[in-house]
């Protein structure tokens, strides 16, 4: 069979912190923009968009349905005329100076060519863009690799619909009698945003601003604008460096990646299926406070395929310390929760949502475990996983045979005793249980999980009730020695597939993602561009044995099926 091409993440704004360009809700408003058209013949390239970051955007966009017309960008066209016909076709040079102004007034959006009416259409509801928005100027969204190619010589959004006769008193680089919402003029080859909402720019891709002008090279070029809250959050974050965009021909990329090069993304972690949206964090790495430390990016999905980066809450400004590697679990009263090692904390830490956005979460607490007779416990805090049996919480956490702990309300915990009631034959010697995520597969517990030196593996068994184990009684491996690693050395083994992390679908299938931790390497390093796994499905077979499916919803990206019979 053969893929469409989805493409993942091709733009380069690191979504790591709340993106809020706004102090009110935008529906009703004036985007305007002078531009030089570098090609008559490009593609969906924008000139102004207001993107909310979240699969929302309006945008004054060029020859997307029809060549060489302006048009309202929108997501699936939901507020996009489609019928253009009647539209006249842009003649200018690409010296001529062209004003593109859309006035989106109640459920009207009108069109204005230099201050000529130039369409009008009607639509069933507006969007308002209030927090999570940015602007972006070269691609129409984020989620496109189309971009603009060309010379914006200003560029400006009014938080209120202006009439014709406003829009024609305007003039580049001058003030208008109303006052910009947001406002560029790129003079002085600076890309200052001259209200100081938006302090923090980023320009990839090959953007330059010369002349008083920003020009973008149609291949890649994005111009990125943050507000002043989130720029002091990510102060101390690095920006990602730009990922080459692919170009036709090129193979695309299926796998969930981190937007940005060389910035060390890595386990997948803490997965929810909450009011039919799949969530999904992962470990990326990066400065904080002088030294480096690790945060749990947020991204969310309708069908675990196509993913939009959120507001990243579970960061160390928040919690107090690094995130490493843990689970997300329901509670109780149904409230997703999320257990972790808390990096140099010493703990294992417990967080739960506020919401079922994950928008919000409650101050982190450590994992206080205390033995039978009181006294404290001593156990190594790392890799923990929490999952309920009947009425009772469970946490493991990471060694050899992991101690098991219990708990009726999660701040109070016991130490049972170990987790395993034996082991298997065919696990190595001093392989050890990292990154568990303990789970009913049919009639059958599994364990999925690691040993650092060997990579992702799993156990099939049963639970002991009464001594309250884990009793294994299958061990299999998901990750392969290379042809270039020893056969005798288990410390020369790069584990390529790595972390797993699963979740329940809304149907009731239990799919799974790993960290695939190395990349065109073989030399035995880490590479810091790495990718997730393509989601797999698991269940057993009649006969108990672990089956491994390709993610049932990649089947809507196949076509012109091929079957072959007695090959």
């Amino acid at each position: 069979m053969r893929l469409k091409a989805v493409l993942f993440a091709t733009l380069v704004l690191t979504p790591l912190f709340s993106l809020i360009a706004s102090d009110k809700e935008l529906a009703d408003k004036t985007l305007v923009s002078w531009v030089t058209v570098a090609n008559l013949q490009q593609r969906a390239g924008s000139i102004l968009t207001i993107d909310d970051n979240a699969r929302h955007f309006d945008g004054i966009v060029f020859g997307e349905l029809s060549p060489g017309k302006w048009m309202a960008g929108s997501e699936f066209f939901l507020r996009t005329q489609k019928q253009q016909e009647a539209w006249p076709m842009e003649t200018a040079d690409a010296k001529t100076l062209v004003q593109i102004a859309i006035v989106y007034r109640g459920m009207t959006v009108t069109t204005y060519r230099n201050g000529v009416q130039y369409s009008q259409h009607r639509i069933s509801q507006a969007q308002p863009f209030g927090t999570g928005s940015v602007i972006i100027i070269g691609p129409r969204h984020f989620a496109n690799n189309q971009f603009f190619a060309g010379q914006v010589d200003d560029a400006r959004i009014y938080d209120v619909p202006l009439s014709v006769d406003q829009i024609v008193a305007l003039q580049p680089n001058k003030e208008s009698e109303i006052k910009p919402w947001a406002w560029w003029t790129f003079e002085d080859s600076s890309v200052r945003e001259r209200t100081g909402r938006f302090p923090q720019i980023r320009l990839t891709g090959g953007v330059t601003v010369e002349g008083g002008r920003l020009i973008l090279n149609g291949e890649g070029g994005l111009f990125a604008a943050i507000d002043a809250e989130t720029a002091d959050a990510i102060a101390t974050l690095p920006a990602a460096p730009a990922r080459p965009v692919p170009q036709v021909g090129m193979v695309l990329n299926y796998h969930l990646m981190h937007p940005g090069g060389d910035s060390l993304p890595g386990d997948p972690n803490a997965a929810y299926c909450l009011d039919g949206v799949y969530h999904l964090h992962y470990i990326l790495a990066h400065p904080w406070k002088g030294r480096t430390s690790f945060s749990f990016v947020h991204v969310t999905s309708p069908d675990m395929l196509h993913w939009t980066w959120q507001t990243t809450k579970l960061q160390p400004s928040f919690t107090g310390h690094g995130m490493f590697s843990g689970t997300g679990f329901i509670t109780k009263d149904g409230k997703p929760a999320v257990i972790y090692h808390g990096e140099a904390s010493g703990r294992n830490q417990i967080a739960i949502a506020k919401d079922n956005k994950l928008s919000a979460w409650d101050k982190p607490f450590p994992v206080a475990v205390r033995n039978a007779d009181g006294t404290e416990a001593n156990i190594q805090h790392w890799d923990p996983d929490c999952f309920l049996i009947d009425d009772s919480y469970y946490s493991i956490s990471g060694g050899e045979n992991p101690p098991l702990l219990k708990s009726q309300d999660l701040k109070t915990w016991t130490r049972v005793g170990n987790f395993l009631q034996n082991d298997l034959p065919d696990v190595a010697r001093g392989e050890d249980i990292s990154c568990p995520n303990f789970f009913r597969l049919g009639d059958k517990w599994m364990l999925l999980c690691i040993s650092h030196d060997l990579g992702c593996r799993y156990y099939l068994g049963d639970w002991d009730a009464r001594a309250e184990q884990f009793v294994p009684q299958k061990h299999g491996r998901m990750n392969w020695r290379r042809e270039s690693q020893s056969l005798f050395s288990r410390n020369s083994w790069r584990a390529d597939f790595f972390a797993p992390e699963s979740v329940l679908t809304q149907d009731g299938r239990r799919v799974m993602w790993a960290w695939c931790a190395t990349l065109d390497r073989n030399d035995g390093a880490m590479s810091h561009y790495t990718i997730q796994s393509m989601p797999r499905e698991l269940s057993l077979s009649a006969d108990g044995q672990l089956r491994i499916r390709p993610l049932r919803e990649l089947e809507g990206q196949r076509f012109d099926q091929i079957t072959l019979n007695d090959v």
